[in-house]
Parts: structure tokens; sequence; C-alpha cells
């Protein structure tokens, strides 16, 4: 088996390395950087109206959590921290529910989804809680 898998890893870095060769048109990018609008950040401080280049309203207001959507958010995909993401957790709580394997294995987020139901009405202590235990 262990050999099977040396020979199919070969075979497979070998198959992504051939299909590697790839070309640059030199023209066309020369032609698409003359042709790029110079942006310069000054004028962006100046006029932040120039940031909407595409014509999508980029400033907007943030609304405040809703407490059922983080508790859905905590019973399908609590294992992977995706409630404390939307409730303003940083990206470390990600590596703290993957080490201990979905948080305490699931045990975490039941917990918090159970929370997040009970407090629904004022949930703001659960916001921007850097604590593995959020309610605790």
């Amino acid at each position: 088996m262990k050999k099977f898998l040396l020979i199919f890893s070969t075979l497979f870095v070998f198959a992504i390395g051939s299909k590697a060769n790839y070309s640059l048109n030199e023209s066309q990018l020369n032609q698409a950087f003359s042709n790029a609008t110079e942006v310069q950040l000054v004028s962006l401080l100046e006029n932040p109206a120039a940031l909407n280049l595409a014509g999508v309203n980029t400033f907007y207001v943030a609304s405040e959590k809703n407490a059922i959507v983080a508790a859905l958010l905590a019973f399908f995909l609590g294992g992977y921290a995706i409630h404390r993401y939307y409730l303003g957790t940083k990206g470390t709580m990600f590596f703290y529910y993957f080490c201990t394997c979905g948080g305490i294995f699931g045990v975490v987020p039941l917990i918090d989804f159970v929370m997040l139901l009970v407090d629904s009405k004022d949930i703001s202590k659960y916001c921007n809680n850097e604590k593995f235990i959020m309610w605790m």
C-alpha cells in the first residue's frame, strides 16, 4: 500500500508539473498596463467616492448582530467557529476550535447555541468576546 501511494503521488506531482507550461503575452500585458487608470492614495483620501469604481455603494452602516442568526450558525457550523466569527471574534478562535476538534468535540458550540437562544434579548456580552468559552 505504501508503494502504491508513493507511485500515485509521484505521478500526480509530475502530471501537475507538466500542466504548468503557460506562456505570457507581454504585448497584451503592456497594453493592459498602459490602458489602466492610475489611482493615488492622496486622491482617494480627498475623494472617497472614487472608490466606487464598480457603481456599488461601499459605505454602509453595520447593523447589530442577530441572536437567531448566531444561534443557527452555532447549531449548523459551530464546530468551525463560524458563529464566533459572526459575533466578531478574531481568527485565532478558528485555530482553537481546530485544536480541540470542533470545540471539545462539539460540546462548546452546542452550549453556545443554547446560551444564544436563552439570552437572545441581549447578546452584546458575546460580541467581540475573545474567550474560548464565551458564556463564562
